[in-house]
């Protein structure tokens, strides 16, 4: 069946299959370097303080594209098969005035100037309401019951950043 096993440890969290491919976990500390990665997925990305540990830990832990080793491949036919590394950050929006806004329009920009290496996708509560995520009474029952909050809420539910100044880009 091609699987191995899950792991379930503090320090060992994954799940592994008996081809070599690995899903593992780390916490976001300075503890997980050392690792190999193809794929980077950052959960919760605007929860982070800076992107200094990002850059400084994460990122540098790509290792080079796979490629099938199963196939007896020419140098050049390799690299027609090689899979290029993804970074992948998940996250609500919080404040305009957070490092992580910046860091979104900075990717917001790449693309607008056409490279198309980039990807960047903003998705409202309607999409999880209509693929069945969430109900759309629990955001109306959230709205309800924190009126206060409505600007926060708006940025949970609606990726609409909460403004802080006059000049906010929303």
């Amino acid at each position: 069946d091609g699987f191995d096993g899950i792991k379930t440890g503090m320090n060992d969290c994954g799940v592994y299959f008996e081809n070599g491919s690995q899903i593992i976990t780390k916490t976001f500390g300075e503890g997980s370097r050392g690792e190999r990665l193809n794929i980077i997925i950052v959960d919760e990305f605007a929860q982070i303080k800076d992107n200094t540990l990002l850059n400084k830990v994460f990122i540098p832990m790509l290792s080079d594209g796979r490629a099938p080793a199963y196939i007896e491949l020419s140098e050049e036919e390799r690299l027609l098969y090689e899979e290029p590394n993804r970074q992948l950050y998940l996250s609500s929006i919080r404040t305009e005035a957070e490092w992580s806004w910046e860091y979104f329009l900075t990717y917001i920009d790449f693309i607008t100037k056409g490279n198309p290496e980039y990807g960047v996708l903003s998705l409202p509560y309607q999409f999880g309401v209509k693929a069945g995520y969430i109900q759309r009474r629990t955001v109306e029952q959230s709205f309800r019951e924190a009126p206060d909050q409505k600007e926060f809420l708006k940025a949970e539910y609606e990726a609409i950043p909460v403004r802080t100044d006059t000049g906010s880009f929303f």
